[in-house]
């Protein structure tokens, strides 16, 4: 099957709050759509909405906190990018055109971020830890089994997220949980 450029690079996305795909109305305003993925922080997307007469302003319902999820792809292959909350909504009202509602979400692995923890684990492997913290945090994962067996892992008042992001523990970080 030949694809011509257009086909090849045609953009699809999906947003959806709380379970619901946008309207399509919605879904025709949206200007931009922006992902930022980091090795040591929650990912976060930026959804910019062309919002010209304020209609979705004042008639969307998007709470703080409200679930999440932006889906990206090509030509029908999708990829989940985001799955999380709304962390922020802004209102745009610049020069150059029509206001613009800026919603900021953020990835579910900020939960990582936001306890200290002094825990021990003997005798288990990388993925042992990594499959653990998932489960903890009920995220979805697939993560290979992992050779390395540590005599003993301590993580001694730090964050999930930190305990992930040292240097020595390179197994805890890929893959991504989400």
């Amino acid at each position: 099957m030949n694809f011509d450029r257009q086909q090849m690079l045609k953009p699809t996305y999906s947003v959806k709050f709380s379970g619901k795909e946008v309207s399509a109305e919605f879904k025709r305003n949206i200007t931009d759509i922006e992902i930022e993925e980091s090795d040591y922080e929650a990912d976060m997307a930026r959804i910019s909405v062309m919002d010209k007469d304020f209609k979705f302003s004042n008639q969307v319902k998007l709470l703080m906190k409200q679930k999440a999820e932006v889906v990206l792809g090509y030509n029908g292959k999708m990829v989940i990018k985001i799955v999380g909350e709304v962390a922020t909504i802004e209102g745009d009202f610049n020069q150059e055109g029509a206001p613009t509602l800026v919603i900021e979400i953020i990835d579910n692995t900020t939960t990582m971020t936001k306890k200290k923890k002094t825990r021990k684990w003997k005798d288990k492997r990388a993925s042992d830890i990594a499959i653990q913290l998932a489960k903890e945090y009920k995220f979805k994962y697939s993560i290979p089994q992992t050779s390395t067996v540590y005599d003993e892992y301590t993580q001694d008042d730090e964050t999930d997220a930190e305990l992930r992001s040292e240097e020595h523990t390179s197994e805890l970080q890929s893959p991504p949980l989400s």
